[in-house]
């Protein structure tokens, strides 16, 4: 049988390579356990994976890498595929040149079967007139007849229930339907999450628990770029809790099955998900295969919560990725510092430019040279913004005292500046003042 090509790499280290996609699926990125492997040194190591949905052709799914996986210059976490479609990764261009619907489509057709010779007709019988014709059959009584039909009746019957119990299995009755009773009037949710991705030259692990009473913790071993996680927080708030037990249950997540199992070659990929609302718990495992959708949205889900509760956004990059976004970030910062006189918001600019280099090496080990001056000049620059906003404060309440109202407005606008994140209680402060403030000067109008 010839084997049949799905995509051609038209640039990159690998042009000309043609690759067909095994009816299972598979990984491609430029780690050697990858079953397609790039060597394009741009792509991530398991950067994304092919694969073909019942009757509806080739798909790909971007696999968290840190360049995206690009199909006609759009950027796509998960898409169908279709013959010209133009895949970029990397410095890698490939072209569909077979969907997996084309190949089926152009089967050849199965061959008629040949037609079996008429058999002869049977040969006529000529009576010789030799038979005896004075003998008549003998006639069978009523009672004769009754007997048979009875007789036979009973047969069926008793075949049809031998047959019934042998081949009849009674399905299964379906779990059910979640009431209000079942899931509690408040919706209390209880979520235990572990994904575990191992292969020869790497073992990653996450695992989140969100208890009862609001407490997320989760916890991340990346053995290979030696990143090790753990941080939890209490209190999560109770109105967020129910609307995601709420989007679980509108995702149909209690409608899975309890376990989805494939084979893949020398990689270990497992999603373990249990979620409780109210008194009903359910867990699906999905072991080496590819997710269900169902399934893949509530794990996202689940992922998302944590990333956004403690923080952990850049836990999704590699650790080459987060080095460069640090020192982006750091350098970024030092120059908003250097240009704080040109515009006063840009000393706060450059606070938060620092705390995001911060972030990103919060999972790097070790970490860079400049690590320690980036923390002291994080330090130095927040003391240099609780100065000037002191004095900055300082001259609005004399002037608020003074009853110069217009050059009131001047220094708060200048205060709110210098600390333009709404969330920061100073800001509010001097916003309340500059309504006041307003309503001043409209009276002197």
């Amino acid at each position: 049988m010839t084997e049949v090509i799905h995509i051609v790499v038209e640039k990159g280290v690998d042009q000309g390579k043609k690759i067909t996609v095994p009816p299972e699926g598979g990984r491609m990125g430029r780690s050697s356990k990858n079953d397609i492997v790039l060597i394009d040194p741009m792509l991530s190591r398991h950067h994304c994976r092919l694969f073909f949905k019942t009757g509806d052709g080739l798909w790909i799914t971007d696999l968290g890498s840190a360049n995206q996986t690009l199909v006609n210059n759009a950027p796509v976490q998960e898409t169908k595929l279709r013959v010209g479609d133009v895949i970029n990764i990397g410095d890698t261009t490939l072209r569909v040149v077979n969907d997996g619907i084309t190949a089926a489509a152009a089967a050849p057709a199965p061959a008629p079967k040949k037609k079996e010779a008429p058999k002869p007709a049977p040969k006529p019988v000529v009576d010789l007139g030799l038979a005896d014709k004075t003998k008549e059959p003998a006639k069978k009584g009523l009672w004769g007849n009754l007997m048979f039909i009875e007789a036979l009746v009973v047969i069926i019957v008793v075949v049809c229930i031998v047959y019934y119990k042998k081949h009849y299995k009674a399905p299964r009755p379906a779990p059910p339907a979640a009431t209000q009773a079942d899931l509690g009037e408040k919706k209390t949710l209880e979520i235990s999450y572990e994904k575990v991705q191992a292969g020869a030259d790497n073992i990653f692990r996450h695992k989140l628990q969100l208890t009862r009473n609001g407490t997320i913790s989760v916890q991340i071993d990346d053995i290979q770029n030696n990143r090790h996680v753990n941080k939890d927080k209490p209190n999560l708030d109770k109105d967020y809790c129910r609307n995601l037990a709420d989007s679980i249950l509108k995702a149909g997540f209690f409608d899975l099955d309890e376990r989805y199992t494939g084979i893949q070659p020398d990689i270990l990929e497992s999603y373990d998900l249990s979620v409780t609302i109210g008194n009903r718990t359910h867990r699906t495992l999905v072991l080496n295969r590819v997710e269900p959708d169902v399934f893949k949205n509530v794990r996202e889900m689940v992922e998302e919560c944590g990333k956004v509760e403690l923080g952990l956004e850049a836990i999704q990059f590699s650790t080459e990725k987060l080095l460069q976004l640090a020192q982006d970030a750091y350098l970024q910062g030092q120059k908003l510092y250097d240009e704080r006189e040109i515009k006063f918001e840009n000393l706060s600019a450059a606070i938060k430019s620092l705390k995001e280099a911060e972030i990103y090496l919060e999972t790097v080990d070790p970490k860079p040279e400049y690590y320690a001056a980036l923390l002291a000049k994080a330090g130095d620059y927040r003391r240099d913004l609780d100065e000037k906003y002191d004095n900055q404060n300082f001259r609005a309440a004399k002037a608020i005292k003074m009853r110069e109202w217009d050059e009131a407005s001047k220094e708060l606008q200048v205060l709110l500046q210098l600390v333009p994140d709404r969330s920061d209680p100073r800001n509010e402060e001097a916003t309340k003042k500059l309504l006041e403030v307003g309503n001043h000067l409209q009276e002197k109008k």
